[in-house]
C-alpha cells in the first residue's frame, strides 16, 4: 500500500519509505511520530499516521495501529489505505464485522486494489461464506496477485466447497510457486479446516497434490477386501484321516477386513 504517489511526499518522506520498505517497523514508529510536530499540511500528517498505523501492526500494536489509521482517515476520508490497514488490524484482534465494513469501503474507493480483496476473502473464510471468498480470491489473481498464498487459500476455499479438482490445481500452483511457503501455509489452513487436518496430509512430490487418507471408509474396506480374497489362489486344506467321505473346504475369509493406510493422488 503506498500513501506518496507524488514527487513531493517523496520528497520530504524519502528517508521514512527507505526503512519501511526494509520493514524497519520499531524504527519507522519512531521516525513518524518524530515527523509529526514537523509536517504542517495536513495531508503530510496523514501520511505519517498512516504509515505508523502500518508499523504498529506489524509490531503487534493493533489498538494503537487502529487509532492511526482513525486519525488518517479524519483528515482524509477517502484514503482507501488506511481503511484496509484497519480492516486488518481489526481482524487480528477477531473483529471480523468492523474488519469487513472497512475491507468493504477501501474496495468502494479502490476497486483495483489486490490486497483489499484478498483480505476480505480472509474474514469471508472465517465467516465460513465460501462463495464470497472465491469470488475476492479470483478477483485479486485477476488483478495480478499471483502468488503461493493466494493460491493456497483458495485451494483451501475450493475443497471447503468440495472442488477437489480446482483445489489440487490451486494448491500444485502454489508449489510450484514458492514450495517452502507451500508447505507452512497449506498446514496453516488445513488447521483452520479442522476436517482436512483430522482426515489428510498434504504434501508436495514431484509435482502432483497429494492426499493421504488415514482410513478409508468401512465400504471402500469391505469391496476392497472382496477383491483380495477373491483373487487370492485358495490353499487345499489338510486330507483329513483316512476314511469312507473325505472333501476338501476352501479357507473361510477373515472376519474383519485388514485396515492399512492408503494414498490417493488427486
Amino acid at each position: 500500500m503506498l500513501w506518496w504517489d507524488d514527487d513531493e511526499t517523496a520528497a520530504w518522506a524519502g528517508e521514512l519509505i527507505d526503512i519501511v520498505d526494509d520493514e524497519q517497523w520499531g524504527k519507522a514508529a519512531a521516525m513518524a511520530t518524530a515527523m509529526l510536530p514537523e509536517r504542517k499540511s495536513d495531508i503530510d500528517k496523514a501520511v505519517l499516521y498512516a504509515v505508523r498505523g502500518v508499523a504498529r501492526a506489524e509490531l503487534g500494536e493493533h489498538d494503537s495501529a487502529i487509532a492511526d489509521f482513525t486519525r488518517a482517515l479524519e483528515i482524509d476520508e477517502n484514503d482507501w489505505p488506511s481503511f484496509c490497514g484497519r480492516g486488518r488490524a481489526h481482524q487480528e484482534q477477531g473483529k471480523n464485522d468492523l474488519a469487513l465494513a472497512d475491507f468493504n469501503r477501501a474496495i468502494e474507493l479502490n476497486g483495483e486494489d489486490a490486497e483489499s480483496h484478498y483480505h476480505r476473502a480472509t474474514v469471508y473464510c472465517d465467516r465460513k461464506e465460501y462463495d464470497l471468498a472465491v469470488a475476492d480470491l479470483n478477483k485479486a489473481l485477476e488483478l495480478g496477485d499471483e502468488d503461493a498464498v493466494t493460491y493456497s487459500l483458495r485451494g483451501f476455499v475450493y475443497d471447503k466447497l468440495n472442488e477437489r479438482k480446482k483445489a489440487a490445481a490451486d494448491f500444485e500452483k502454489a508449489a510450484q510457486l514458492d514450495p517452502d511457503l507451500f508447505a507452512s501455509k497449506a498446514a496453516e489452513f488445513a488447521d483452520k479446516a479442522g476436517e482436512l487436518a483430522r482426515r489428510c496430509r498434504f504434501k508436495q512430490s514431484g509435482g502432483v497434490f497429494a492426499r493421504q487418507r488415514r482410513d478409508l471408509p468401512p465400504a471402500r474396506l469391505r469391496q476392497q477386501h472382496a477383491r483380495q480374497t477373491q483373487n487370492r489362489p485358495r490353499r487345499p486344506q489338510p486330507s483329513p484321516a483316512p476314511g469312507p467321505r473325505q472333501h476338501r473346504s476352501p479357507r473361510s475369509p477373515p472376519p474383519h477386513p485388514p485396515t492399512r493406510e492408503r494414498a490417493d493422488v488427486i
